[in-house]
């Protein structure tokens, strides 16, 4: 009972959380009133993914710097964004009519929200799935559909289904990281890479302009993530994320 209603407290709040912060930077604000609305929205996830797993994970565990993949995550997100772009533009984003203090209020609220996110569905989310169900696939593909329905307040779920898409197969990757490398910190570092470069080009309005570049992106991650996860199916078979404590078996004090 005890994971059964920390698993539905966690979406809960979270979808609450989302959507607040959703409907608030749609609206025309001030820049900074964005940011602090960011801001907010991933410290309140923060302090919610403590208390969930303050008794549950030894978080230092999935925290570890594994740089290897931090760079991976680093250049996979760039080529995920910028590729499609490049292939349907020939030319990269023009940011040049960016001040430095949009930039670095992007820069500091979507690291915090990209923190915030991957250590609910991957750290408490996905690893709590894990331990119930232990087995990779079902975890990842719930953890990635949840993931990516809750986008539904910025994309709408039939018009722009492909985005549905993209995050799915991002997510799935994203928890192949985390199964075999155990380590959170690649996936905020791609999470991260990507709401900066979506950012960058509509400063944290929270609203979709189509762009053919999109429809390309999905069709492209799409067979990508299959045949990743296809060619280390071996190593997802052989990991193991053993750390996780059930609140269930845990004694009372």
């Amino acid at each position: 009972m005890a994971v059964t209603f920390r698993f539905l407290l966690s979406i809960t709040v979270y979808l609450v959380l989302f959507f607040a912060a959703s409907y608030l930077l749609q609206q025309q604000l001030f820049f900074g009133i964005k940011v602090l609305t960011m801001l907010s929205y991933a410290a309140v996830l923060t302090l919610l993914n403590f208390l969930l797993l303050k008794d549950m994970v030894d978080i230092r565990k999935y925290y570890h710097l594994n740089w290897k993949y931090i760079a991976i995550s680093l250049l996979a997100a760039m080529l995920i964004v910028f590729a499609p772009y490049l292939l349907v533009h020939q030319t990269l984003p023009n940011w040049n009519n960016l001040s430095a203090k949009i930039i670095a209020g992007i820069l500091f609220s979507q690291t915090g929200v990209a923190y915030a996110e991957e250590s609910l569905f991957r750290v408490f989310i996905f690893l709590l799935l894990y331990k119930q169900l232990k087995q990779f696939w079902m975890p990842a593909i719930i953890t990635s559909v949840l993931f990516a329905l809750i986008h539904f307040q910025v994309y709408d779920l039939v018009t722009y289904w492909y985005i549905h898409v993209s995050i799915f197969c991002i997510s799935m990757l994203l928890c192949f990281v985390m199964a075999t490398q155990k380590s959170v910190l690649p996936c905020v570092v791609f999470h991260f890479m990507v709401n900066v470069c979506s950012s960058l080009g509509n400063p944290l309005d929270h609203t979709y302009t189509f762009d053919p570049a999109d429809k390309i992106s999905a069709f492209i991650l799409l067979p990508f993530m299959m045949l990743i996860l296809w060619g280390f199916k071996n190593k997802i078979r052989e990991s193991g994320l053993s750390n996780l404590k059930s609140p269930d078996l845990m004694p009372k004090t």
